[in-house]
C-alpha cells in the first residue's frame, strides 16, 4: 500500500544529467477537484504537460504534436511508499545529513548509501514541515553525481496560483478524435 501525500505546492527546479540542464515549473494542486499538475519547460524545446483526472496530455516541442493517454493518471512526483526500511535495509545504508535552505525553505538530508558496489545511492534533501522532496542527487558507487533535481523556487498551500494550471495554447487546442 502506497501513502498519497496530498499538498498543493508549486515551483521552478533545475534537473542536470552530464552535460544536459533544464528548467522546468511545476504546479500541483490536491483538493476536493481531485490531483491536477501542470508541468512547463522553461529551457530548451518548449513542452507542457497536464495531468488530470482525464489523464495525461503533452504538448512537444515541435508545435504541432500533442498527445495523449488516459490510462497515464500517477502524478509527476509520485508519492512516497510506506516504510519499507526492512527490506531496503539490507541494501541500503540510511544516514541522516545536516540541514540547508533551498529555496527559502529548511531542508533536511537523507543520504541512502548502497551496501554494495552495484547500486546507485541517493542524497534526498526534504521540506521540513512537510517532507517534500526539494532537492536530490544520484551517485554512483564512487558517490560522484550522476544527475541532480534542485527546486529554485517553491511556494506550498495558499501560496500556490492555480491560475498556472491553464494550458498553454498549443493544449488549448486539443481536441480528442475517435
Amino acid at each position: 500500500r502506497r501513502v498519497l501525500f496530498r499538498s498543493t505546492y508549486q515551483g521552478t527546479f533545475v534537473y542536470s544529467q552530464g552535460d544536459r540542464l533544464e528548467t522546468m515549473r511545476i504546479t500541483h494542486v490536491s483538493d476536493e477537484g481531485g490531483m491536477r499538475e501542470r508541468l512547463v519547460s522553461l529551457s530548451g524545446a518548449p513542452g507542457e504537460m497536464l495531468r488530470d483526472s482525464n489523464g495525461v496530455r503533452w504538448a512537444l516541442g515541435d508545435g504541432a504534436s500533442v498527445l495523449a493517454d488516459s490510462g497515464f493518471k500517477r502524478p509527476f512526483f509520485p508519492a512516497l511508499p510506506e516504510n519499507h526500511e526492512d527490506r531496503a535495509g539490507s541494501s541500503y545504508l540510511f544516514k541522516f545529513g545536516g540541514e540547508s535552505m533551498i529555496a527559502g525553505h529548511m531542508a533536511r538530508n537523507i543520504k541512502v548509501v548502497p551496501r554494495d558496489h552495484y547500486r546507485y545511492g541517493y542524497s534526498l534533501w526534504l521540506e521540513e514541515n512537510s517532507g517534500l522532496l526539494l532537492k536530490w542527487e544520484l551517485v554512483d558507487h564512487e558517490r560522484k553525481p550522476l544527475a541532480r533535481l534542485m527546486f529554485t523556487d517553491f511556494r506550498m498551500g495558499s501560496e500556490v496560483d492555480v491560475g498556472e494550471l491553464v494550458p498553454g495554447s498549443q493544449l488549448k487546442k486539443f481536441r480528442t478524435v475517435e
